[in-house]
């Protein structure tokens, strides 16, 4: 994932930042950069790749479970 230089108000993007899975940029030239450097280096794009597949793994059946909390604590 590449996204814009602004996101540490949410933690699923810092976390995956931290994982190596994203990648946050400031401008054109950085996406530009970025881009080029993800679709010419196989490792990078591989090692980016598995960090976020293992996020996502990771954290899975969140909704499920904020959902579980909401009917449990009547909020529904």
């Amino acid at each position: 994932m590449i996204h814009g230089p602004v996101y540490e108000k949410y933690r699923e993007a810092v976390e995956l930042v931290e994982a190596g899975g994203a990648f946050p940029v400031d401008t054109a030239l950085e996406l530009e950069s970025t881009c080029n450097e993800l679709l010419s280096d196989e490792k990078k794009y591989s090692e980016a790749c598995k960090a976020s597949f293992n996020y996502v793994s990771a954290n899975s059946g969140a909704t499920k479970l904020i959902l579980e909390y909401i009917r449990n604590n009547q909020l529904l």
